[in-house]
């Protein structure tokens, strides 16, 4: 194959080229026309014998990609001399049996064909013209069902990305065209044209950013409309079961180097699903404190003594040992939230007040406290008795 190909590289960068074109006589013209089938012949057979050979399937590959390569090279070259205006049958038969033979490794040796090489020049200008028409029905089809203008975008946005390019790979042509062609002639029934279009872009692996975004956004938009969290959850548990049933087509990813969009949206739904468990645990945690919180801030203690008698109290509790308070104004506020005396009803003690009584007992209040130490003594003395 090497000695065929060197064969070839020799006529389109030697004889072919333009500064030389005068040294093409016509019996060199008739030797090469009568050559160049043989060549080609020759190429097939050798492809075949080794193809059916004990060779390793790995050393095959880079032998017929390199042919591949090695045409795909020379077409390009022999496409920048017509752009220069040279017109001669023979640049016509070369890259005619250049054309051939990309042509047989394609269908005859597909496992071996190298998808991600990129396509000749000519080839990758004729299929942007036939792009650029797809997208003329595409936008025709789209008006026609009213469709979303998100939604357009992403099919349309990769369309015109790709007739803006430079050059593109066999697997991009490939996948575009069918992608395209195949929503043309998109079937639906029970559903509508979006659903249909929606789930036709998940089978297909159609992982462009702006259908990403859209639908993302989609599941968002519907989920900011449920104010119930446990709706919200069983319309995110719908979609993972749905979005897990979705099939895929058995071919790359529209971006290669990146997840199929079912499962970026599988794995965006998953993160909201624990989003939502987090806070609705946090949630229910937090109301549970709050619901405690409460019921301890809202409780107050109620005592017989007067607002004298239990600042007194207080104070002989903190002498005595009984209260180890390193602060009295914080006891004293502390006090004054949850104690209740009688006659100050809903209302709450004033610290200022139990401070003044703290400070200045009168008599009256110490013989009140008494009598109430005293009660609890008796008590205490009937208990060990």
């Amino acid at each position: 194959m090497h000695i065929h190909i060197s064969t070839l590289r020799t006529l389109v960068t030697g004889f072919l080229n333009p500064d030389r074109l005068k040294e093409i006589t016509p019996a060199c013209r008739s030797y090469w026309t009568e050559q160049l089938p043989v060549i080609r012949e020759q190429l097939f057979e050798e492809m075949r014998l080794e193809v059916f050979s004990a060779v390793n399937d790995r050393v095959i590959e880079r032998h017929i990609q390199q042919v591949q390569k090695d045409c795909i090279e020379m077409m390009n070259v022999l496409q920048g001399y017509t752009v220069h205006g040279v017109e001669e049958g023979l640049y016509q038969e070369v890259f005619s049996c250049l054309e051939q033979i990309l042509r047989h490794i394609e269908k005859h040796h597909s496992r071996f064909f190298d998808l991600n090489a990129e396509l000749p020049n000519g080839y990758f200008r004729i299929s942007v013209e036939d792009i650029a028409q797809k997208i003329k029905l595409l936008k025709a089809l789209f008006k026609k069902h009213r469709l979303e203008n998100e939604l357009q975008q992403g099919l349309l946005h990769c369309a015109t990305s790709f007739i803006r390019q430079e050059a593109c790979t066999y697997q991009e042509l490939l996948y575009l065209k069918d992608l395209i062609e195949s929503v043309l002639l998109l079937q639906y029934e029970e559903i509508t044209f979006e659903e249909a279009l929606k789930e036709h872009l998940l089978y297909y692996r159609f992982n462009h950013p702006e259908f990403w975004k859209y639908y993302s956004r989609k599941i968002e938009s519907e989920l900011s409309l449920l104010y119930d969290q446990q709706e919200k959850y069983e319309r995110l548990c719908l979609y993972e079961k749905q979005l897990k049933a979705q099939q895929e087509r058995s071919c790359a990813n529209f971006i290669p180097v990146k997840e199929s969009i079912k499962t970026m949206l599988l794995d965006f739904v998953k993160a909201e699903l624990k989003f939502l468990q987090r806070k609705q645990m946090s949630f229910f945690s937090a109301g549970d404190h709050r619901q405690l919180e409460r019921k301890v801030n809202t409780y107050r203690m109620k005592v017989s003594l007067s607002v004298d008698g239990l600042a007194y109290l207080i104070r002989l509790m903190v002498e005595a040992g009984v209260i180890l308070s390193g602060s009295r104004s914080e006891l004293l506020e502390f006090i004054s939230r949850h104690l209740q005396t009688p006659g100050i009803g809903a209302g709450h003690l004033s610290v200022k007040s139990l401070n003044n009584k703290y400070k200045q007992v009168v008599q009256s209040t110490i013989n009140a406290v008494r009598a109430a130490l005293m009660r609890m003594l008796k008590i205490l003395d009937g208990k060990i008795a």
